[in-house]
Formats: C-alpha cells, structure tokens, sequence
C-alpha cells in the first residue's frame, strides 16, 4: 500500500511538471490530483524535493544492480545514461529548479556503486592503503559525475552509448596506472 500510494504521488508529480514549473505545483495540487489528503503525503515525504529524490533513486534502483566490476562497469554507466535520457524531461525539468544536488544524490549513489567496486577489485592485487584507495575512488567519482552532470546541462545531445565509449576511451588504463603509482610511491616512501 506504502509504496503504491508513493508511487502515485511519483505519477501525478510527474504529469504536473510536464504541464507547469516545480516551483508552481503545490502540495495541494498533488493531493488532489491522487485523491489522497494531505497528510497522506507528509506520511511519506517532508516535501516536494523529498517526492524528487525518490521517485530518482527508486526508478532508477536496477541501473547499476550487478554491474559494477571492471568487466561490466560500462554496462552499469549506460543504464545510468539510459534512465537519465529515457526521463529527459523529468530531469531536465527539475534541474532547473536550482535543485541540482537531487540529480548529484542520485549519481553519488549509482556512480559511486560502479567506480568504489571496480577500484577496490583493481587495487587488491597491490599493497595500497586505504587512503590511497578513497584518493583513487574520489577522482573517478568526479570525473564520471562531472561528465555526467555536463552532458545533462548541455541538453544531453550525444547518445547514451556515445558518452559511456567517451568516458571509457577518457578512463581506459588510467586506473590501472594510477593504482600502480600508488603502489611504487607507497613503497618508496617505506624505504
């Protein structure tokens, strides 16, 4: 029942926005077009941003399920890619609401699933420390949430498999490389 009357309040947010600006649609708005009170919705969420945040992290729970090691990080990314652009005007709708940290939530979580599983898979045939490891895991964070959020910005006009061969083109033996700095450098250093 929880999330049927969540996942209603997802749909009816959802056909307001396409019709008028978050800032325009009320809680009252939501009510009504559910049939649900309004405490209803305070059952479930503080506001407006909190309904965004879910309905992002929940639609988009299989993007990256089982796809996160070095030999299916691609795959993982070009679902994240697939929901960003199968939801286009979902996302670029509530990008312009000055609300940009819901669409970085969400890529925090999903990127952050692929790059921290893939590092640490890389890293444990050297003898790198943990800080090192998070340093490795936070630059490709970056750099791929960075890439993303770009391509949202900019309208999203290259293709979700254009931008996960560019990012794999952009990453390919870097990490590899970079953990093995890693390692000589640690080594030196204990010497």
């Amino acid at each position: 029942m929880a999330k049927d009357t969540r996942q209603r309040l997802a749909t009816s947010f959802k056909e307001l926005l396409s019709k008028k600006s978050i800032e325009k649609i009320t809680i009252s708005d939501l009510t009504n077009s559910c049939g649900i009170n309004r405490q209803t919705f305070y059952y479930y969420f503080t506001d407006i941003y909190d309904l965004m945040r879910w309905i992002y992290l929940t639609e988009s729970e299989a993007a990256v399920s089982g796809k996160n090691t070095y030999t299916t990080w691609q795959e993982g990314l070009l679902r994240v890619f697939n929901y960003l652009s199968e939801n286009k005007d979902f996302v670029m709708r509530t990008q312009s609401t000055g609300n940009q940290y819901i669409l970085e939530d969400f890529l925090s979580i999903h990127v952050d699933s692929v790059v921290i599983n893939v590092v640490r898979e890389f890293s444990k045939a050297h003898t790198i420390s943990t800080e090192s490891v998070n340093y490795i895991i936070a630059f490709y964070r970056y750099a791929v949430s960075g890439m993303i959020l770009g391509w949202v910005k900019s309208g999203m006009k290259e293709t979700p498999e254009t931008m996960v061969k560019i990012i794999g083109m952009l990453t390919k033996g870097n990490l590899v490389h970079a953990i093995e700095r890693f390692d000589q450098y640690e080594h030196k250093s204990q010497s």
